[in-house]
């Protein structure tokens, strides 16, 4: 049975699965069970479809989301990323901060592997 939600709970619902949060999750961290936070993001969704993500942002208070989200995707087109791209350089840049590697010497170490692939 899926529960009635608050404004404010519904919009930190979908806030929270544009935050990349599992249903699982956010049904975990708001408290409330899996089918309804399933039904939420499926209305949300088809209204994005219907109406576009603006409207639907707007209609659940999300907008600064949105916002967030196109900035990002207008940032990857400036810069000739595709999401996956995106995706593998924050993993290497993850674990260069993990091992210890300082921001400027990113590109040194990019250069240094790819020599030694060319090399064998």
């Amino acid at each position: 049975m899926t529960q009635k939600l608050s404004p404010q709970k519904l919009s930190k619902m979908i806030a929270l699965y544009f935050e990349g949060y599992s249903q699982s999750q956010i049904a975990d961290k708001l408290k409330i069970n899996q089918a309804t936070v399933s039904l939420s993001v499926g209305k949300f969704s088809t209204l994005a479809e219907q109406y576009g993500l603006e409207a639907a942002g707007k209609e659940y208070g999300i907008m600064d989301q949105v916002k967030a989200l196109h900035s990002l995707a207008a940032e990857l087109k400036a810069a000739k990323l595709t999401v996956e791209e995106a995706k593998v350089g924050l993993k290497m840049v993850l674990v260069f901060q993990k091992y210890g590697v300082k921001q400027e010497d990113y590109q040194d170490l990019v250069q240094a592997c790819t020599k030694m692939k060319s090399e064998g």
